[in-house]
């Protein structure tokens, strides 16, 4: 549907009627932008082999307009690509991020990192743009940030990693994900509470969370996705008629904009987060998807369909700023 009005739409806040102040329809044909972080976890070898494979076909089919950073976790995140649109140092991290980094070593991407955050000088020996700067400061914070939380909270280094990312992308415009590569999370009190605070961060910062269950592929399953994946010449890099083709139905963009709670329903609601919680029947990986207006892949099942939906969920959206009434004190 790509001609909804704000008065075609309800949208609350805690309970609470709120206004919408404009509704923009946002494709990638008219310039919008997307920001994708992609998060591995600590995997087996074979986990982490699909997970790459999905990420692939990910980055290949993603809008041109797309801008990718590449993490992996231990103590907290390591970063191995730093937001960018270049597909070639995307695909080539994706790559490095499954090896093992010693903790007190720095990766390339850290390396410059720092440089570029505290003196701004970058490998060509010219200085980085204020921009460039900025991001750099921006990352560079959270990864201490993530550090910070497993130290103090004891919390898993992949939760505390997605949430300093969805804090750290808070005040970042157009459309935000995560993409979140994971053989599943133990599940205890700690983990329970945490994943609640990770999602609270991201509909705070509008940021869609979508998980990755890389555990339990088959073999067959892993042969349809491998044929998936045919690395397209440069010029491909703009939507193919596949992509560009693909809207979501009337029913499904209103169903999408309903349970998007991080942009358009129930940003605060504690409530709202303990129903998508209890709908998700204690699969961590599927609460952080379903809470923040995601949705979890099975890469143990035919992954085609979900890999073009989400294309479809960054490839056209829309805003919706909220005006919220001053609250009335007695």
């Amino acid at each position: 549907m790509l001609n909804l009005t704000p008065a075609e739409i309800e949208v609350s806040d805690s309970g609470t009627p709120v206004q919408l102040s404009g509704l923009h329809l946002v494709t990638a044909q008219s310039g919008g932008s997307v920001t994708i972080g992609l998060l591995f976890d600590k995997m087996t070898p074979e986990s982490a082999k699909v997970a790459l494979n999905i990420s692939a076909n990910l980055i290949s089919m993603a809008p041109a307009q797309s801008s990718f950073a590449v993490l992996g976790v231990d103590r907290g995140l390591r970063l191995f690509q730093n937001f960018t649109q270049d597909r070639t140092a995307i695909q080539t991290a994706t790559g490095l991020v499954m090896k093992d980094v010693p903790g007190k070593d720095l990766t390339d991407a850290e390396r410059q990192l720092v440089s570029v955050a505290q003196t701004g000088a970058i490998k060509s020996g010219l200085n980085a743009s204020v921009e460039d700067r900025a991001k750099a400061r921006m990352m560079l914070a959270t990864l201490e940030e993530s550090q910070r939380i497993v130290a103090e909270q004891h919390a898993a280094p992949s939760l505390a990693g997605l949430e300093a990312l969805a804090k750290a992308e808070q005040n970042l415009a157009g459309r935000k994900i995560i993409v979140f590569f994971s053989s599943g999370l133990r599940s205890n009190s700690n983990t329970a509470s945490m994943t609640k605070e990770v999602v609270q961060a991201a509909n705070r910062a509008g940021i869609g969370i979508y998980t990755v269950d890389a555990n339990g592929v088959d073999s067959k399953s892993f042969d349809v996705l491998t044929l998936m994946y045919n690395p397209p010449p440069p010029a491909t890099f703009a939507l193919t008629p596949g992509v560009s083709g693909y809207i979501p139905s009337p029913v499904n963009i209103v169903q999408r904009m309903a349970t998007m709670s991080g942009s358009i329903s129930d940003i605060h609601s504690t409530t709202s987060v303990d129903r998508d919680s209890s709908k998700s029947q204690g699969n961590t990986l599927k609460f952080l998807a379903v809470g923040t207006g995601g949705f979890s892949i099975n890469a143990g099942g035919d992954v085609r369909e979900p890999l073009k939906r989400l294309i479809g969920d960054i490839d056209t959206y829309y805003e919706a700023p909220i005006t919220r009434r001053p609250i009335r004190r007695a």
